[in-house]
């Protein structure tokens, strides 16, 4: 698992054991995600000029894929590791942007626009079609082509009345996953299906002193 402690990048097996150090330089770091092949690990920089960088998973230097003014944070892999989609202000206002390269392990292309409104990307679909991307209490899924192809107000839709970050993509891309509070009093982690339907508790949080925290 690829996690953030101080300024150091470090992996830790599931079954626990002592953390291994990937990266040494200044600063955070933040939202590591592995490539579907599990090969590189993308990840954002901190401070007014935070970049998007991509390094090997089990440790050497990284490369940046951005740069110039304005902060790039929120990295996702596409399916088939082509392309990375990510968050940024540069133009001055948050949007969607979107990163490309031609093989594994091959160049990357400068970035492109996604979109021109802001939301975080969390996810793609499991096809590629698209980029799941949120923006409390909607989320929306939105081609690399920049087309929304779906969208939903998850607070006129269900009876969640309050809906945190942190939502996610089941594996066969059927339903999202996401901390929220419900009308009736109930916290915890919600599922609802893309194709519709009410929200469903899978995770319940019953301590009034825990909020619910986003999924990294």
């Amino acid at each position: 698992l690829p996690l953030l402690r101080g300024d150091l990048r470090v992996t830790v097996t599931v079954e626990g054991g002592d953390q291994v150090a990937l990266t040494d330089a200044p600063g955070d770091e933040f939202g590591p995600r592995w490539s579907p092949d599990g090969r590189e690990i993308a990840f954002s920089t901190g401070g007014r000029d935070g970049d998007i960088r991509v390094m090997p998973a089990g440790g050497g230097p990284s490369i940046g894929l951005t740069g110039g003014p304005g902060i790039d944070d929120a990295p996702v892999w596409s399916p088939n590791g082509l392309a990375i989609a990510f968050r940024s202000n540069r133009t001055g206002r948050l949007a969607l942007w979107l990163l490309l390269r031609d093989s594994l392990g091959g160049p990357w292309h400068d970035a492109v626009p996604l979109a021109d409104f802001g939301g975080v990307p969390v996810d793609w679909a499991i096809d590629g079609s698209g980029v799941l991307c949120e923006n409390p209490p909607e989320v929306f899924l939105i081609s690399p082509q920049g087309r929304v192809l779906w969208r939903r107000d998850l607070a006129a839709t269900t009876r969640l009345s309050a809906i945190f970050p942190g939502l996610r993509l089941s594996p066969d891309g059927r339903t999202i996953y996401l901390p929220a509070n419900h009308r009736d009093g109930r916290r915890g982690i919600w599922a609802i299906g893309l194709a519709g339907g009410d929200a469903r508790l899978v995770v319940r949080n019953d301590d009034p002193n825990l909020i619910n925290m986003p999924f990294h």
